[in-house]
């Protein structure tokens, strides 16, 4: 079973001086690597490779499609640690990794620009060098230290996220006055000097619980007599500090001046999505059906930090995949072709070779649901929001199974999650130069 218990939020960063990281996991087509507190983006080639060298019949389609995807990853990964020393960091924000005309590759440094946040201002401005992170959740979901104060920090990295930053600004200032956030401390300004991210008192406090179930709904309510709808509800996007109520993503949250439409909303995004909330909690357990805290909480300060190996002298005699002993946690790469573990058995019984060997299916959210079977909660199991991705896969490790399913596994994008929210008609306009 993971650990989901909030851990707490390191005084200084992982990262030694001098020293290159990759920080956020892995995201497809890029790489956010960090050196002395200076961060950069390294986008490699797109290819449609990993799709067109699946047999589309193959009922597990799309689990291998990942493991090509996170193949060439790992190939572009090693091709990138071959060329840190060429990679100037606090130069660009952006960097290209492209073929060079003389073979291999190269760094191409072009700073990348994006739509300005619309979202006019309240809070102090935070200069990004006066925060020292210490935890990424994802590149954009970060916890670190403000002035000796522990902050929850939403990094606007790209076009999405800084539409996000904007919905959660406004978003805030929708709820304010009605005590159910964590208190925002300030902007977050780029080295640019435009507003790239929110700055907030770190979340603390406790998952809600069965026995929360007054309390949350009387908070939904007071939110949606202002005519606020919040779409975190199913996501669980919930934390008890200090004996209330807290939202935790901002973004989540819409108003809706037609009071009609808010009704229609509501009884959605609320009533609906609360009652099956509760019934996965009595069903299935404290984390219903994977209704897991945001990733910041519970990962450690070292979870999503890989150290870049410096390139060996006077030669390199070994690939980079074989330097990073934590590698096969962090990609669902196949096993060696004749692996097989060793046995301590009797020296009598004999060891099948693997070709030989009968692998059990399972599902992978089968350690949550315990013998529960999900048709049993709410019927159709394609209904649960896995898009049937749960299909019988052969034993691995499950945290590689489970992990590109939540949507703040570093393996997963946070842009789909996102895409179900939509603007509120008041706020359509600003929000629609950062869209």
């Amino acid at each position: 079973m993971l650990d989901f218990s909030f851990k707490p939020i390191p005084k200084s960063s992982p990262i030694p001086p001098g020293v290159v990281a990759l920080i956020g996991g892995a995201l497809p087509g890029i790489f956010g690597l960090c050196k002395d507190r200076k961060e950069i983006i390294i986008e490699y080639p797109d290819s449609d490779e990993p799709r067109n060298s699946v047999d589309p019949n193959d009922p597990c389609y799309d689990y291998w499609v990942l493991v090509k995807t996170g193949e060439r990853h790992a190939h572009f990964l090693e091709i990138v640690e071959t060329l840190l020393p060429t990679i100037e960091f606090g130069k660009t924000n952006w960097a290209y990794l492209l073929p060079a005309p003389t073979g291999g590759y190269h760094i191409l440094h072009k700073e990348k620009t994006f739509p300005r946040i619309t979202c006019p201002t309240w809070a102090p401005l935070i200069y990004l060098d006066e925060i020292e992170f210490t935890v990424w959740g994802t590149l954009a979901d970060r916890r670190g230290i403000w002035k000796g104060k522990e902050v929850d920090v939403w990094y606007g990295w790209n076009r999405s996220e800084l539409w996000t930053v904007n919905r959660a600004m406004y978003g805030y200032r929708a709820v304010q006055g009605l005590d159910v956030t964590f208190e925002v401390y300030g902007h977050l300004v780029g080295r640019d000097g435009s507003i790239i991210g929110l700055v907030s008192e770190a979340a603390h406090g406790r998952m809600i619980e069965p026995s929360d179930r007054t309390l949350v709904y009387q908070t939904i309510s007071r939110i949606q007599r202002r005519g606020i709808i919040y779409k975190g509800c199913l996501t669980n996007r919930f934390i008890i500090a200090d004996g209330k109520v807290r939202l935790v993503e901002l973004n989540c949250i819409t108003v809706i001046q037609d009071r009609d439409l808010l009704e229609q909303e509501a009884e959605l995004w609320h009533w609906q999505e609360l009652e099956r909330l509760f019934l996965e909690f009595d069903r299935l357990g404290p984390f219903g059906l994977y209704r897991i805290p945001l990733y910041r909480f519970w990962c450690s300060s070292l979870e999503n930090v890989k150290i870049m190996r410096p390139l060996p002298s006077p030669e390199r005699p070994f690939g980079g995949l074989l330097l990073y002993f934590d590698f096969f946690e962090m990609y669902p790469v196949p096993m060696w072709p004749g692996y097989l573990p060793v046995q301590k058995a009797d020296e009598e019984v004999p060891i099948l070779p693997t070709s030989a060997r009968k692998r059990k299916d399972r599902r992978p959210l089968s350690r949550l649901l315990a013998n529960l079977d999900e048709a049993d909660l709410l019927g159709d199991p394609s209904g649960l929001g896995l898009d049937g991705r749960y299909a019988s896969l052969s034993i691995r490790s499950r945290r590689r199974h489970l992990g590109p399913f939540h949507p703040y596994h570093p393996q997963r994008s946070s842009v789909q999650e996102k895409k179900t929210l939509t603007n509120s008609a008041d706020t359509a306009t600003s929000i629609q130069s950062v869209e």
